[in-house]
């Protein structure tokens, strides 16, 4: 047994778009016993109060928060 222990911030979308290629790999090999253990990781602990994503983004990114909605707009559509 191979055990895979992904570690990713559920607000990061790179972590959603990183476990496609994972676990479509994990398909071309069945013969392959895996066990894939999902863990948290914190990419801001300094983060206190909650907040609206866009907003929350716009704080720590500026402008640049405007790529990351549009990003995850293009999730939303699978």
């Amino acid at each position: 047994m191979i055990r895979i222990d992904v570690y990713a911030d559920i607000i990061c979308p790179w972590g959603y778009i990183g476990e496609h290629p994972l676990h479509a790999a994990l398909q071309k090999a069945p013969e392959l016993e895996t066990d894939v253990v999902l863990r948290p990781f914190q990419l801001d602990p300094t983060a206190v109060a909650p907040l609206p994503v866009l907003d929350y983004l716009r704080r720590k990114f500026g402008p640049r928060a405007e790529a990351t909605r549009w990003g995850s707009a293009c999730m939303r559509r699978e």
